[in-house]
């Protein structure tokens, strides 16, 4: 068996006729669950992060079974806002600012994206926006450290922020 890292999450594996009977696959190939858990073990020795959804696809032929299996990147939440004035109430309610977070125009709409080990973030975000399937391919206004920039050079109308809507 031998494989090749070709690139940052992705990885290629050979097993010839024999590997493959050896380890009781099929002429067909091995099965999606059987694929994944290779792919799985051969990714840990190439030191890939299993951080995001696995792919994998198996090409079986006469001589052996090729194997490519792909990491995706893990994904980004990603929170519409309708107006600058949701965006202005979320980034007030927080308790904690996420630092890599994305903010881009577009449609009339705000598009928020965080980081994915933002959970606390976004399950507050939630409460003042949509989530959408994915971020907008708007103008980009902040890459990064956006909520804190709406915080620092924004303060909600008095009228929208309540006392109750500091989310701890």
């Amino acid at each position: 068996m031998t494989y090749q890292r070709i690139g940052a999450r992705r990885i290629a594996l050979f097993l010839s006729r024999r590997e493959a009977e050896e380890r009781g696959f099929p002429d067909s190939g091995p099965d999606a669950a059987t694929s994944g858990l290779l792919a799985r073990d051969i990714l840990r020795q190439a030191e890939i992060p299993l951080d995001g959804p696995l792919e994998v696809e198996t090409f079986p032929d006469a001589a052996g079974i090729l194997l490519f299996a792909h990491v995706k990147p893990p994904e980004r939440p990603v929170f519409v806002f309708p107006d600058l004035e949701s965006l202005i109430r979320a980034a007030h309610a927080l308790p904690r600012l996420p630092e890599k977070d994305a903010l881009t125009y577009a449609r009339g709409r705000y598009f928020l994206a965080l980081p994915p080990e933002e959970k606390v973030a976004a399950c507050c975000l939630s409460e003042f926006a949509e989530s959408a399937a994915d971020g907008a391919d708007g103008d980009p206004i902040l890459s990064a450290g956006a909520l804190s920039a709406v915080k620092k050079y924004f303060a909600p109308a008095v009228s929208s922020l309540d006392s109750h809507d500091t989310i701890f």
